[in-house]
């Protein structure tokens, strides 16, 4: 990426996305990271945004290069801010996902953003800060405070481009999803667990000619889990991770690229944990562009996760992630998504008597953009993901409790959303949308249905 076009979307902050589901999770304070299809639903979001770009006209996209170099040219030398505000009301009709007893709730969100970047000859700077706080009418125990400082520092030596950058989280809530090690440690009051969060990452990039591209980027995440916001036992699930991932792009033709990554990525639990592990996942990608109008991105890749105890098992698989866009008229535009990749599945999250298993999601997703007018879009999408494990469950019947059945643990998840999205002024934008889930299980105690109704206002000055 040009050094002035990385700067620019560092100067432009944080840009509210047009999509229905992704934009649901961000009115909310609390990560869905570990949820079923959340993996989907960040690829289909990147893979629409990206299509769209794709389809906008060649001299659009080179004048708007233009100006963002006039733009850094003339900013040099000097500070430069921007900020921006959200908030939002959702309401949930099965907010604890609860199949026998679903209460509903009404949740606001307000959300801070401050940043500041200077940019000088051959280097630029970027600090920001960002608060995020949800409300819950009903179950005041759940609200959340979020708040993150971060800097990034970026040099360009001609070809090659450095970039350093850090986050810092002093409670960062996550709902624990699929990770069942991490649910059995939970806090009892918000079915959540909080932690301490660090991330930093140290980037270089190098230009070998306008077609090839290499880069090496090293990463550390911490998370630490105190016992004093979760339950007894969480901080053995602390941890330290140190990622390290070479990649490799070449431009085929002007509208074909192939990418390689290998990411190879440690996990230390350093409070005594017993899931230490060393992750390796070789991935090759392309992008393309047909016509003008059509665009594929696919990934395909080998995960195996090798953990540090002899006795726990290695796991491996096969990945893959697809999605086709199309723009269907000059105002609609479509894009078909399938995911697939495989997880360890933790059985036990007894230390003394550790078991890991394999699992996979697969998910598959419709989703449609429909520009009705210059400042109005419609945005509609179906999705089904389906979570398998090759673990046998034994569960007391939760309607017959003198009954008990040893099944495979699978899910199926099924979704769908719309959202209208309005156009204020050129820097405020509103959302008005809705969302249903339903979520068949092998054990009934797991099923639920939900549906939600959002409404935000954003903007940026």
């Amino acid at each position: 990426m040009p050094f002035s076009l990385s700067l620019l979307m560092l100067m432009t902050g944080p840009a509210p996305s047009a999509w229905a589901v992704q934009r649901f999770e961000n009115l909310t304070s609390v990560s869905q990271a570990y949820t079923t299809g959340y993996e989907h639903r960040v690829f289909t979001e990147t893979s629409q945004t990206e299509a769209k770009e794709a389809f906008r006209p060649e001299a659009e996209r080179e004048r708007e290069a233009v100006i963002s170099e006039e733009e850094a040219e003339r900013d040099k030398d000097i500070w430069r801010y921007r900020h921006s505000i959200t908030h939002g009301s959702t309401y949930d009709s099965n907010n604890g996902s609860d199949r026998n007893d679903p209460k509903d709730e009404l949740s606001h969100f307000e959300a801070l953003y401050l940043g500041m970047t200077r940019r000088q000859e051959h280097s630029y700077v970027d600090l920001f800060y960002s608060v995020a706080y949800t409300h819950q009418v009903g179950d005041e125990k759940s609200n959340d405070l979020l708040h993150t400082p971060g800097i990034t520092w970026g040099y360009n030596l001609g070809r090659l481009n450095l970039t350093f950058s850090n986050t810092f989280s002093p409670k960062k809530s996550s709902v624990p999803g699929d990770r069942e090690e991490l649910a059995a440690v939970a806090s009892s009051t918000t079915q959540r667990v909080t932690a301490v969060s660090d991330t930093f990452s140290a980037d270089a990039a190098y230009r070998f000619s306008p077609k090839l591209n290499m880069s090496f980027k090293f990463a550390t995440a911490l998370s630490y889990l105190p016992t004093a916001s979760n339950a007894l036992g969480a901080s053995n699930f602390s941890t330290l991770n140190y990622t390290y991932t070479p990649s490799l792009t070449y431009r085929w033709t002007p509208k074909t690229q192939f990418a390689l990554s290998w990411p190879y990525d440690v996990a230390d639990y350093y409070r005594g944990g017993f899931l230490g592990s060393k992750t390796s996942t070789p991935t090759i990608g392309i992008t393309t562009l047909f016509r003008a109008k059509t665009r594929l991105s696919a990934q395909a890749g080998w995960w195996n996760i090798d953990y540090d105890r002899h006795e726990l098992a290695t796991q491996d698989g096969f990945l893959y992630s697809l999605a086709l866009s199309r723009k269907l008229t000059p105002k609609i535009t479509a894009t078909a998504s399938m995911t697939s990749r495989p997880a360890a599945d933790v059985l036990s999250s007894n230390a003394l008597d550790p078991a890991v298993g394999s699992s996979r999601t697969t998910s598959y997703g419709l989703d449609l953009e429909w520009e009705l007018r210059r400042n109005f879009s419609l945005a509609a999408g179906v999705s089904a993901g389906y979570y398998e494990s090759d673990r046998l469950v034994t569960r007391t019947d939760f309607d017959n409790p003198t009954q008990t059945f040893t099944r495979y643990n699978e899910t199926q998840l099924y979704e769908w959303s719309a959202s209208l999205n309005w156009a204020v002024r050129p820097d405020w934008t509103a959302l008005l949308g809705y969302q249903y889930t339903n979520q068949n299980a092998s054990f009934t105690d797991n099923e639920t249905q939900n549906y939600r109704t959002v409404a935000s206002l954003s903007g940026q000055f």
